[in-house]
């Protein structure tokens, strides 16, 4: 007797700039975040903040719309880029700078033994060789405490 009347289902598209559900994504970006500012504390590279910043703002493409506003698509590819070149340019500069300080630590130790006398020389070596020895044996002994400690990785960048 009655028919009942239904509304014809519509199907959407699957946003392509956004391949999380909102929930998902917005766990990963904290996580990120806070990753990125721990590691700016404990190394205070500037690109640190970049990361953040651009990691972050990925969750415009979780607007409504988004996929269909070519000017928001836009602005957070210029500003995805504007963050990836400022990311490369202080990462290049903070290498530089670590390896400007590693040489001048070592200058002022060559220019030491150089003014020791020959047994003095001998001696000064050995105290060397005994400090390594003794950081390689601590390495060694839990190389995951002190995976991150030396700062000298190149690693730095991922993390």
């Amino acid at each position: 007797m009655f028919t009942q009347v239904t509304e014809p289902v519509q199907e959407t598209l699957q946003n392509v700039y956004t391949p999380f559900p909102l929930l998902a994504h917005i766990i990963f970006v904290v996580a990120a975040v806070a990753v990125f500012f721990i590691q700016f504390y404990r190394k205070g590279g500037i690109h640190y903040l970049l990361m953040a910043a651009a990691t972050a703002s990925t969750l415009i493409t979780q607007m409504p719309g988004f996929s269909s506003s070519r000017t928001l698509i836009f602005i957070l590819e210029i500003e995805e880029i504007v963050l990836c070149i400022g990311i490369i340019v202080f990462v290049i500069l903070s290498a530089v700078k670590r390896k400007r300080n590693k040489l001048s630590d070592a200058a002022p130790s060559q220019d030491k033994e150089q003014g020791l006398s020959e047994k003095s020389q001998l001696e000064y070596q050995e105290e060397k060789l005994k400090e390594i020895k003794r950081t390689e044996e601590d390495i060694a002994k839990d190389p995951v405490d002190n995976a991150f400690e030396k700062g000298d990785s190149d690693l730095d960048i991922y993390l």
